[in-house]
């Protein structure tokens, strides 16, 4: 996979060589829900299509997870987002974490159940009990917080 990044001011180009048609559809939806104005350009067509997102007052926080199962085995499994503060918590169950591939789920809070500059855990539980943690901060930017983790 080739990926070729430019910026000229509030623009981000993307050229997108050699890569599948499933690996394909995850970057497009990691990169509409993680950036700002962002053209893509269709490589079948050449056609571009412009996917934007703006800035509002008292925006959800958004927190993409992005999970990526490098193990030989598929696994079942559920995220957990746990705000630090208030307690509040999201969870996305029974989970597919295929062998090879990245699952990407998307969560929003409201600023009163994680307001700015709180902290929250991300939990991936997954096969005969094991799990990983990840700890975020929300900074209340128009991007979604991106979390990575990659099991086994």
């Amino acid at each position: 996979m080739v990926i070729i990044m430019t910026d000229e001011q509030t623009k981000v180009h993307y050229i997108i060589n050699t890569i599948s048609k499933a690996r394909f559809r995850l970057l497009i939806l990691s990169l509409l829900t993680s950036f700002g104005p962002v053209i893509l350009i269709d490589l079948l067509d050449g056609k571009e299509a412009l996917g934007q997102h703006t800035v509002m007052d008292n925006e959800p926080l958004r927190i993409n997870v992005q999970v990526t199962n490098s193990g030989d085995i598929s696994e079942i499994g559920s995220i957990h987002i746990v705000a630090d503060e208030t307690g509040i918590s999201k969870n996305s169950n029974d989970v597919s974490f295929a062998s090879g591939q990245t699952i990407i789920q998307l969560f929003e809070f409201s600023l009163n159940e994680i307001p700015t500059g709180t902290g929250f855990s991300v939990e991936v539980v997954y096969g005969d009990d094991h799990s990983k943690r990840i700890h975020g901060i929300n900074s209340q930017t128009s991007e979604p917080e991106i979390i990575d983790i990659v099991i086994p």
